[in-house]
Protein backbone atom coordinates (compact mmCIF):
# COMPACT_ATOMS: atom_id res chain seq x y z
CA UNK A 1 0.00 0.00 0.00
CA UNK A 2 1.37 3.60 -0.61
CA UNK A 3 2.30 6.05 1.51
CA UNK A 4 -0.01 8.70 2.63
CA UNK A 5 1.73 12.06 1.49
CA UNK A 6 2.21 14.78 3.80
CA UNK A 7 0.23 17.80 3.48
CA UNK A 8 1.00 20.11 6.41
CA UNK A 9 5.03 21.47 6.43
CA UNK A 10 6.01 22.04 10.42
CA UNK A 11 7.87 24.60 11.23
CA UNK A 12 11.30 22.88 11.68
CA UNK A 13 10.74 21.99 7.56
CA UNK A 14 10.07 25.36 6.83
CA UNK A 15 12.64 26.33 8.48
CA UNK A 16 14.98 24.30 6.98
CA UNK A 17 13.97 25.75 3.49
CA UNK A 18 14.50 29.09 4.64
CA UNK A 19 18.19 28.07 5.82
CA UNK A 20 18.78 25.94 2.34
CA UNK A 21 17.80 28.59 0.27
CA UNK A 22 20.05 31.16 2.12
CA UNK A 23 22.78 29.20 1.93
CA UNK A 24 22.20 29.14 -2.10
CA UNK A 25 20.59 25.40 -2.62
CA UNK A 26 18.62 25.18 -5.64
CA UNK A 27 14.88 24.74 -5.97
CA UNK A 28 14.93 21.86 -7.63
CA UNK A 29 17.17 20.08 -5.05
CA UNK A 30 14.55 21.27 -2.12
CA UNK A 31 11.89 20.34 -3.80
CA UNK A 32 13.39 16.59 -4.59
CA UNK A 33 14.55 16.16 -1.38
CA UNK A 34 11.07 17.12 0.37
CA UNK A 35 9.20 14.98 -1.92
CA UNK A 36 11.14 12.12 -1.12
CA UNK A 37 10.65 12.62 2.49
CA UNK A 38 6.86 12.24 1.33
CA UNK A 39 5.41 15.66 0.74
CA UNK A 40 3.25 16.42 -1.46
CA UNK A 41 4.41 17.76 -4.47
CA UNK A 42 2.29 20.51 -4.96
CA UNK A 43 2.55 21.92 -1.58
CA UNK A 44 6.27 21.43 -1.60
CA UNK A 45 6.67 23.45 -4.84
CA UNK A 46 4.22 26.12 -2.98
CA UNK A 47 6.41 26.29 0.13
CA UNK A 48 9.41 26.92 -1.86
CA UNK A 49 8.78 29.51 -4.03
CA UNK A 50 6.58 31.75 -1.20
CA UNK A 51 10.37 31.22 0.58
CA UNK A 52 12.40 32.65 -2.70
CA UNK A 53 9.64 35.34 -2.65
CA UNK A 54 9.52 36.26 1.07
CA UNK A 55 11.21 39.65 1.90
CA UNK A 56 12.62 38.13 5.38
CA UNK A 57 14.29 35.52 3.37
CA UNK A 58 16.09 38.16 0.97
CA UNK A 59 17.29 40.07 3.58
CA UNK A 60 18.61 37.28 5.34
CA UNK A 61 20.39 36.56 1.57
CA UNK A 62 21.95 39.87 1.40
CA UNK A 63 23.48 39.31 5.60
CA UNK A 64 24.14 35.61 4.12
CA UNK A 65 26.20 37.15 1.16
CA UNK A 66 28.40 39.22 3.25
CA UNK A 67 29.37 36.42 5.51
CA UNK A 68 30.11 34.17 2.38
CA UNK A 69 32.35 37.71 1.14
CA UNK A 70 34.17 37.57 4.92
CA UNK A 71 34.82 34.06 4.78
CA UNK A 72 36.13 34.23 1.46
CA UNK A 73 38.51 36.90 2.79
CA UNK A 74 40.04 35.03 5.82
CA UNK A 75 40.35 32.25 2.84
CA UNK A 76 42.36 34.33 1.02
CA UNK A 77 44.05 36.04 4.24
CA UNK A 78 44.68 32.01 5.23
CA UNK A 79 45.74 30.84 2.13
CA UNK A 80 48.67 33.90 2.06
CA UNK A 81 50.11 32.94 5.86
CA UNK A 82 50.47 28.99 4.57
CA UNK A 83 53.35 30.68 2.12
CA UNK A 84 55.53 31.74 5.32
CA UNK A 85 57.71 28.75 6.48
CA UNK A 86 57.26 30.08 10.25
CA UNK A 87 53.06 29.25 9.47
CA UNK A 88 51.65 26.39 11.89
CA UNK A 89 54.09 27.12 14.98
CA UNK A 90 54.72 28.71 18.23
CA UNK A 91 57.35 31.20 18.34
CA UNK A 92 59.34 30.93 21.45
CA UNK A 93 61.30 33.76 22.97
CA UNK A 94 63.45 34.66 26.16
CA UNK A 95 64.37 38.10 27.71
CA UNK A 96 61.58 39.80 25.41
CA UNK A 97 61.66 43.64 26.21
CA UNK A 98 57.96 45.48 26.42
CA UNK A 99 58.49 47.26 23.10
CA UNK A 100 59.75 43.67 20.77
CA UNK A 101 56.59 42.01 22.39
CA UNK A 102 53.99 44.75 21.57
CA UNK A 103 55.69 45.22 18.11
CA UNK A 104 56.40 41.45 17.79
CA UNK A 105 53.36 39.98 18.91
CA UNK A 106 50.94 42.14 21.19
CA UNK A 107 49.71 44.64 18.07
CA UNK A 108 49.86 41.53 15.35
CA UNK A 109 47.75 39.15 17.67
CA UNK A 110 50.17 36.36 17.20
CA UNK A 111 50.93 34.06 20.23
CA UNK A 112 54.10 33.36 21.69
CA UNK A 113 55.69 31.06 24.44
CA UNK A 114 57.98 33.14 26.82
CA UNK A 115 60.78 31.43 28.68
CA UNK A 116 62.25 33.05 32.10
CA UNK A 117 59.47 35.38 32.92
CA UNK A 118 58.66 33.12 36.07
CA UNK A 119 62.07 32.91 37.39
CA UNK A 120 61.39 35.20 40.21
CA UNK A 121 58.03 32.87 40.98
CA UNK A 122 58.60 30.95 44.40
CA UNK A 123 55.01 29.25 43.13
CA UNK A 124 57.37 27.32 41.00
CA UNK A 125 58.51 25.26 44.00
CA UNK A 126 56.17 26.02 46.71
CA UNK A 127 52.85 25.12 44.96
CA UNK A 128 52.56 21.63 45.30
CA UNK A 129 48.69 20.16 46.66
CA UNK A 130 50.63 19.17 50.29
CA UNK A 131 51.11 23.16 50.64
CA UNK A 132 48.40 24.68 49.26
CA UNK A 133 46.00 22.40 51.01
CA UNK A 134 48.19 23.06 54.42
CA UNK A 135 47.94 27.29 53.53
CA UNK A 136 44.44 27.22 52.49
CA UNK A 137 42.76 24.03 52.88
CA UNK A 138 39.47 25.18 55.38
CA UNK A 139 38.66 27.80 52.44
CA UNK A 140 35.15 27.58 50.76
CA UNK A 141 35.96 27.31 46.83
CA UNK A 142 33.98 27.30 43.65
CA UNK A 143 34.46 24.11 41.31
CA UNK A 144 32.84 22.67 38.26
CA UNK A 145 31.45 19.25 39.46
CA UNK A 146 29.58 16.91 37.03
CA UNK A 147 31.25 17.77 33.90
CA UNK A 148 31.45 14.04 32.35
CA UNK A 149 27.57 13.94 33.21
CA UNK A 150 26.94 16.97 30.50
CA UNK A 151 28.52 16.91 26.73
CA UNK A 152 27.99 20.99 26.75
CA UNK A 153 29.91 21.31 30.34
CA UNK A 154 31.84 24.39 29.51
CA UNK A 155 28.70 26.15 27.75
CA UNK A 156 26.72 24.85 30.97
CA UNK A 157 29.45 26.09 33.50
CA UNK A 158 26.85 28.03 35.55
CA UNK A 159 24.50 24.86 36.19
CA UNK A 160 27.58 22.75 37.57
CA UNK A 161 29.43 25.19 39.52
CA UNK A 162 29.71 24.07 43.75
CA UNK A 163 31.55 24.78 46.78
CA UNK A 164 33.19 22.76 48.88
CA UNK A 165 36.48 23.21 51.41
CA UNK A 166 39.47 23.68 48.93
CA UNK A 167 41.35 20.61 51.27
CA UNK A 168 38.70 18.63 50.33
CA UNK A 169 39.32 18.91 46.71
CA UNK A 170 42.82 18.25 46.65
CA UNK A 171 41.74 15.25 48.46
CA UNK A 172 39.65 14.76 45.09
CA UNK A 173 42.22 15.18 43.04
CA UNK A 174 44.84 12.98 44.78
CA UNK A 175 42.51 9.96 45.06
CA UNK A 176 40.77 10.72 42.36
CA UNK A 177 43.02 9.81 38.96
CA UNK A 178 43.07 11.29 35.47
CA UNK A 179 39.18 12.96 35.18
CA UNK A 180 37.42 15.57 33.47
CA UNK A 181 34.51 15.25 36.03
CA UNK A 182 35.89 18.31 38.49
CA UNK A 183 37.95 21.35 37.41
CA UNK A 184 38.79 24.77 39.43
CA UNK A 185 38.74 26.86 36.23
CA UNK A 186 38.35 30.74 35.66
CA UNK A 187 35.95 33.31 37.64
CA UNK A 188 36.54 30.80 40.93
CA UNK A 189 36.71 34.34 43.06
CA UNK A 190 39.69 32.82 44.36
CA UNK A 191 41.69 35.81 44.24
CA UNK A 192 38.88 37.95 45.84
CA UNK A 193 38.93 35.40 49.07
CA UNK A 194 40.96 37.86 51.48
CA UNK A 195 42.87 34.66 53.16
CA UNK A 196 43.00 32.75 49.28
CA UNK A 197 45.01 36.52 48.19
CA UNK A 198 47.97 35.50 49.88
CA UNK A 199 48.42 33.01 47.05
CA UNK A 200 49.64 36.44 45.32
CA UNK A 201 52.63 36.39 47.67
CA UNK A 202 54.13 33.76 45.68
CA UNK A 203 54.37 35.16 42.44
CA UNK A 204 55.34 38.25 40.50
CA UNK A 205 52.87 40.32 38.22
CA UNK A 206 55.20 40.65 35.47
CA UNK A 207 56.27 44.34 35.58
CA UNK A 208 57.65 44.55 31.45
CA UNK A 209 53.75 43.18 29.76
CA UNK A 210 51.38 43.82 33.20
CA UNK A 211 49.85 46.63 34.75
CA UNK A 212 50.81 46.37 39.14
CA UNK A 213 47.49 47.80 39.87
CA UNK A 214 45.53 44.86 38.49
CA UNK A 215 42.12 44.29 39.47
CA UNK A 216 40.89 40.09 40.76
CA UNK A 217 38.63 39.98 38.10
CA UNK A 218 41.50 40.05 36.18
CA UNK A 219 43.37 37.80 37.52
CA UNK A 220 42.38 33.44 37.28
CA UNK A 221 43.83 30.76 39.46
CA UNK A 222 43.32 27.10 37.58
CA UNK A 223 43.36 23.92 39.48
CA UNK A 224 42.77 20.11 38.32
CA UNK A 225 43.28 16.72 38.36
CA UNK A 226 44.86 15.38 35.03
CA UNK A 227 42.70 14.66 32.08
CA UNK A 228 40.68 18.12 32.75
CA UNK A 229 39.83 19.65 29.21
CA UNK A 230 38.54 23.24 28.03
CA UNK A 231 37.12 22.20 24.74
CA UNK A 232 37.87 24.17 21.33
CA UNK A 233 36.83 28.35 21.82
CA UNK A 234 38.07 31.74 21.79
CA UNK A 235 38.42 34.23 24.43
CA UNK A 236 37.26 37.81 24.57
CA UNK A 237 39.94 39.46 25.28
CA UNK A 238 44.76 38.84 25.33
CA UNK A 239 45.41 36.80 27.76
CA UNK A 240 48.78 35.42 29.87
CA UNK A 241 48.70 31.54 30.80
CA UNK A 242 51.98 31.04 33.60
CA UNK A 243 51.91 27.34 33.76
CA UNK A 244 53.36 26.58 37.57
CA UNK A 245 52.30 23.10 38.07
CA UNK A 246 52.03 20.12 35.36
CA UNK A 247 51.84 20.20 31.76
CA UNK A 248 48.74 21.26 29.64
CA UNK A 249 48.70 20.09 25.88
CA UNK A 250 47.34 23.24 23.72
CA UNK A 251 46.15 23.13 20.46
CA UNK A 252 45.23 26.53 18.58
CA UNK A 253 43.65 27.58 15.15
CA UNK A 254 44.05 30.87 14.26
CA UNK A 255 40.77 33.39 13.94
CA UNK A 256 41.52 33.25 10.21
CA UNK A 257 40.17 30.32 10.27
CA UNK A 258 36.99 30.80 12.25
CA UNK A 259 34.51 29.69 9.57
CA UNK A 260 35.88 26.25 9.79
CA UNK A 261 35.30 25.51 13.32
CA UNK A 262 31.80 25.59 13.42
CA UNK A 263 31.37 28.39 16.21
CA UNK A 264 27.82 27.81 17.65
CA UNK A 265 26.78 29.88 20.77
CA UNK A 266 28.97 32.43 21.70
CA UNK A 267 32.45 31.58 22.11
CA UNK A 268 32.43 27.99 21.40
CA UNK A 269 32.94 25.33 18.42
CA UNK A 270 31.17 22.16 18.53
CA UNK A 271 34.17 20.13 17.02
CA UNK A 272 35.88 17.92 19.73
CA UNK A 273 39.59 19.23 18.65
CA UNK A 274 40.73 15.57 19.92
CA UNK A 275 38.79 13.70 17.83
CA UNK A 276 36.91 15.35 14.95
CA UNK A 277 34.15 14.01 13.52
CA UNK A 278 34.70 14.79 9.76
CA UNK A 279 31.75 13.61 8.67
CA UNK A 280 29.54 16.12 10.67
CA UNK A 281 32.48 18.84 10.78
CA UNK A 282 34.06 18.38 7.54
CA UNK A 283 35.36 21.67 7.25
CA UNK A 284 37.16 21.46 10.07
CA UNK A 285 39.70 19.18 7.87
CA UNK A 286 40.71 22.00 6.49
CA UNK A 287 41.91 23.80 9.45
CA UNK A 288 45.73 24.29 10.90
CA UNK A 289 45.82 23.08 14.25
CA UNK A 290 48.76 24.24 15.35
CA UNK A 291 49.79 21.82 18.68
CA UNK A 292 52.53 21.98 21.94
CA UNK A 293 52.61 21.73 25.37
CA UNK A 294 52.77 24.19 27.61
CA UNK A 295 55.40 23.34 31.03
CA UNK A 296 56.14 24.43 34.30
CA UNK A 297 57.72 27.68 34.13
CA UNK A 298 56.40 28.75 30.59
CA UNK A 299 53.86 31.41 29.75
CA UNK A 300 51.70 31.48 26.70
CA UNK A 301 50.67 34.71 25.27
CA UNK A 302 47.26 34.14 23.64
CA UNK A 303 45.72 36.43 21.68
CA UNK A 304 42.45 37.56 21.55
CA UNK A 305 40.09 35.74 19.20
CA UNK A 306 42.72 32.59 18.92
CA UNK A 307 40.37 29.24 19.27
CA UNK A 308 42.36 27.33 21.44
CA UNK A 309 41.43 23.50 23.04
CA UNK A 310 43.34 22.49 26.10
CA UNK A 311 44.14 19.01 28.46
CA UNK A 312 45.86 18.90 31.35
CA UNK A 313 48.75 16.04 31.12
CA UNK A 314 49.23 16.14 34.91
CA UNK A 315 47.74 17.49 37.75
CA UNK A 316 48.12 20.84 36.80
CA UNK A 317 48.08 24.59 38.34
CA UNK A 318 47.76 27.59 36.20
CA UNK A 319 47.41 31.19 36.78
CA UNK A 320 46.02 33.77 33.79
CA UNK A 321 46.19 37.32 33.28
CA UNK A 322 44.26 40.22 31.38
CA UNK A 323 46.02 43.15 33.19
CA UNK A 324 48.25 44.32 30.28
CA UNK A 325 49.77 47.57 29.98
CA UNK A 326 48.88 47.92 26.80
CA UNK A 327 44.93 48.47 25.60
CA UNK A 328 42.93 45.04 26.07
CA UNK A 329 39.44 45.81 24.29
CA UNK A 330 36.85 43.19 24.66
CA UNK A 331 35.92 41.28 21.71
CA UNK A 332 32.56 42.25 20.26
CA UNK A 333 30.61 40.58 17.79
Amino acid sequence: MPRKKKAILSQEWQQWIAENKIKGVSDEILIGTLVNEGFELELVETEVTKASSHPYIAAAYRIAEKQRKHEALMDLQNNLGLLSRSYGRIFVEENLSREEFLELYYSKNIPVVINGLMKNWPALNLWTLDYLKSKFGDEIVEIQMGRNRDPIYEENSDYLKQKISFGKYIDMILQGGETNDYYMTANNHVIENAKMKALLDDIEIFPEFLRPDHKASELFFWLGPAGTITPLHHDRQNIFMAQVMGRKLIKLVAPEQTHLVYNHRTVFSQVDCENPNFERFPLFQKATVITGILNPGQVLFLPNGWWHYVRALDISTTVTFTNFVYPNPIFEW
